[in-house]
């Protein structure tokens, strides 16, 4: 509300820039999470009346009444986190999905050369299942001395914090539907990762 440009407070709390402008669009001009995603590929959409930010109230002081903002001054803030965010811009997160549907091409590629039938996420979405992994073997194989009915893709480095979020988010769903599987890390994971049965 100073003038303080976001990407600035960004460096100064080290929050990715479009993180917090995502939390600011959210949280504080109102935007649905769908307009917010589309304003940071395109912050011309921005609506062309001045902004209007309210300021959540704190236990010391009473609501405020909401400031208004220009669109040319929230407009290039959304555009400077854009373009120096390394982490959560749209552009990274192009290319992470890109990079993602890369190795589970080669994984698919892979088993199709070892002659091991299976189902892809396309397949078995037709086959109208919501939960869709990226892989349902049609046989179960043994990988080291485990049975694996399923493969999941992921081109990223396992490392305990997203191992946990994503076991909670899809791993334990597949392993209710479809029993025990594996979770294939191309970039490398943390050893002890392995120990989950």
């Amino acid at each position: 509300m100073s003038g303080e440009e976001i990407l600035s407070i960004s460096h100064d709390f080290d929050i990715p820039p479009c993180l917090l402008a995502r939390f600011l669009l959210e949280h504080m001009v109102g935007m649905g999470k769908q307009n917010v995603s589309a304003c940071l590929k395109d912050p011309t959409i921005l609506p062309d009346s001045p902004i209007l930010v309210h300021l959540p109230a704190s236990s010391t002081q009473d609501v405020l009444a909401p400031i208004s903002i220009p669109k040319s001054r929230l407009y290039k803030d959304i555009q400077q986190c854009v373009e120096k965010d390394t982490l959560s811009s749209p552009a990274v997160e192009l290319i992470r999905r890109v990079t993602g549907m890369e190795f589970e091409l080669m994984l698919r590629e892979k088993l199709q050369v070892l002659g091991i039938a299976f189902k892809s996420e396309n397949a078995l979405r037709e086959a109208g299942f919501s939960k869709t992994l990226d892989v349902k073997l049609e046989v179960p194989i043994g990988v080291q001395g485990r049975v694996v009915n399923w493969i999941d893709s992921k081109a990223s480095f396992g490392d305990h914090f997203n191992h946990k979020v994503q076991g909670k988010e899809q791993f334990q769903s597949y392993v209710n539907r479809f029993g025990s599987g594996m979770v294939i890390y191309w970039f490398g994971y943390i050893d002890d990762l392995d120990d989950n049965p």
